[in-house]
Order: structure tokens, then sequence, then C-alpha cells
């Protein structure tokens, strides 16, 4: 028996931060990740190429949890751009 989706996604998430931050950095508890999809159409009347975002959480995420991953994740990325004081 195999894991669904989401279960394998947190398993991916918790190697990375294994690769990352060490083996003694304890396990991912909690995950929000965004991400972009791409398709193509020839449909007549609507755009060639179509993008969509959608946002996944991992197992144990909550809500409180996942807002909390949103604002800390912006504001990095503000920092990151040149945004954040």
């Amino acid at each position: 028996m195999t894991d669904n989706p989401i279960e394998q996604l947190h398993e991916a998430v918790q190697r990375y931060a294994v690769e990352v931050n060490g083996e003694d950095s304890g396990f991912v508890s909690s995950f929000v990740i965004g991400y972009e999809q791409t398709s193509f159409t020839d449909e007549e009347g609507m755009d060639a190429r179509v993008t969509a975002v959608d946002y996944a959480t991992g197992p144990g995420t909550t809500l409180a949890t996942a807002i909390g991953l949103h604002a800390i994740t912006g504001r990095y990325l503000d920092d990151a751009i040149g945004g954040g004081e």
C-alpha cells in the first residue's frame, strides 16, 4: 500500500528539511505550499497559455499555523525583493 500524494509530499518536505538543517533538527510538523500550473490550449477565443495557482497544506497543519507560515513567508519575500526595512 502506498501513501496518498499529500503524505508523499510531506515525506519529501521532511527529506528536504533534513538535507538543509541536518538530522538533529526535528521533524516537519506543518507546511504550506503554493504552486503554479500552466497548461496550453488551442481553443478559439482563449489565451493559448492558461495559468492557475493553487495551495496545499500538510496533513497536520492547522489554520492558525498556515496563517502564521503565510505571514512570515510574506515578510521574507518582501525582504528578498527589497521591500522590508
